[in-house]
């Protein structure tokens, strides 16, 4: 137990021999107490990245709180150890507690060089980035920036990550040929080595720029289900681009998957063939919801009279309303993306069907379908929307505006959806006086409409 003595954002990480729980509990009240994180299997000592739900989720916690964290471990054969790591809110790991914390590596001078190389989009300044995401030594928020600068470096976002305010970027040198043969030995490395989300971005990304990553590790993530769905389906590309027994064996391995986005990647892998639309029309027909999903989306990137087709179809039954719900953004998407080449009446219809005036029509079609942990991620993650900075959601946040927790059981998705995109129409009481509008930013124009859905979706079970 200990008092913090900074306010901000927390996370805990767990390393141990064999399977561990980690619980947090606040103020010495039993009811505070919840996991938050955890591992199912073993990992070598001091590896504190790498496996799903070995860290958690970034904790609010105010100065004076005090804090109790609990441990525990099963043995099953061989070694045993636990350990536990924290991070503060400067982005410095004290890996374990009690080992002593990590030099800052001046963390807010060098998000800001990050932000300020890639708004220039300097070539020559590229390595250096790389080099910042390559470092261990530096805490993991930079390397994280480092990378997403990366990311974002052929087509930089409308907002400066650092401060989340809107930028105008230089035009600079953002040919991604030129990127990858500027950085692709430095992101083979990472992706080579890295663990955990910055190793999954740095494979996704090598893949991205058509950096060619070795075969055997590429087999090596494909196989692991505890790998990153985007790392999974990297891997599966570049085994796929080998062609012959290599491409088919990654397929199968892909189609036999937990992951529903890996199977859909791998249909696609084989072509314009009778066996692929058998497979997307079952899959249409009875999936699981975000393989439907996924298989709407991979009918806008086909480009094919088959896929164009079932866009068709299934755009009319969005319009007559028996589409299930949950697939209406994928499906009024890839009908826009399409509608050029499938011809714009439907698309003209759908437009027809939005009362004049009313700024959540368009976005209807997020109520439904989003998915809980994304959503979370982004209220608690997004540099942008910020959202667990004012409010309070699973017991962490800030106060400046109503608590959330409980909401879903208050709210309709419709509520909730109108909260984030036009904030002043209903504002909670004690939290507006004089008509004055809210403080709350309309955070809306900084997500993307599927980001907007997992909101909704988290807000949604706020309270199952």
């Amino acid at each position: 137990s200990w008092t913090v003595e900074v306010s901000g954002e927390y996370r805990f990480a767990l390393a141990s021999d064999d399977q561990s729980v980690l619980y947090l509990t606040k103020n010495d009240d039993p009811s505070s107490r919840r996991e938050i994180a955890a591992l199912s299997s073993w990992v070598p000592r001091g590896s504190f990245e790498g496996r799903n739900g070995q860290v958690s989720l970034p904790i609010r916690l105010e100065r004076g709180d005090r804090v109790t964290i609990e441990a525990r471990q099963v043995e099953g054969s061989g070694g045993d150890h636990l350990q536990v790591a924290r991070q503060f809110p400067d982005g410095r790991w004290e890996k374990p507690i009690g080992g002593g914390v990590e030099p800052t590596g001046n963390v807010p001078l060098l998000r800001r060089v990050i932000g300020a190389a890639l708004e220039g989009g300097r070539l020559s300044d590229a390595p250096g980035v790389a080099t910042l995401a390559l470092d261990a030594g530096l805490p993991t928020v930079v390397r994280r920036a480092a990378l997403h600068a990366l990311e974002e470096w052929c087509e930089p976002g409308p907002r400066d990550p650092v401060q989340g305010e809107i930028w105008e970027v230089s035009e600079g040198d953002r040919d991604p040929d030129d990127l990858r043969e500027t950085v692709g030995d430095a992101l083979t490395q990472l992706a080579t080595r890295g663990s955990g989300e910055l190793g999954a971005v740095a494979r996704e990304l090598a893949v991205d720029l058509g950096v060619a990553l070795p075969l055997d590790l590429s087999r090596s993530i494909l196989r692991d289900e505890t790998e990153a769905s985007a790392s999974r389906t990297a891997a599966l590309d570049r085994l796929c681009d080998e062609g012959g027994e290599t491409k088919a064996a990654a397929i199968r391995i892909a189609l036999a998957s937990d992951d529903p986005l890996l199977r859909v990647r791998a249909r696609e892998w084989w072509g314009e063939t009778a066996e692929r639309w058998a497979e997307v029309d079952r899959v249409l027909a009875a999936g699981p919801i975000a393989e439907r999903q996924g298989t709407v989306q991979s009918l806008a990137r086909a480009g094919s009279a088959p896929a164009d087709q079932r866009i068709e179809q299934l755009f009319d039954r969005f319009l007559a309303g028996s589409l299930p719900p949950a697939l209406s953004l994928e499906v009024v998407e890839a009908m826009e993306f399409r509608a050029e080449e499938i011809g714009e009446e439907r698309w003209a219809r759908y437009q027809q069907t939005l009362p004049e005036g009313d700024e959540l029509a368009p976005y209807r079609i997020t109520e439904f379908g989003g998915d809980r942990n994304r959503g979370r991620r982004i209220f608690r993650e997004h540099p942008v929307a910020q959202c667990s900075r004012c409010h309070i959601a699973e017991g962490d946040g800030g106060v400046a505006g109503p608590p959330l927790d409980g909401l879903g059981k208050t709210q309709t998705r419709a509520q909730l959806l109108e909260s984030i995109i036009l904030p002043n129409a209903a504002i909670s009481e004690g939290y507006g006086t004089g008509g004055e509008p809210s403080a709350m930013p309309q955070v809306h124009f900084a997500l993307e409409a599927s980001e907007i859905r997992d909101l909704v979706e988290f807000l949604a079970t706020l309270g199952d």
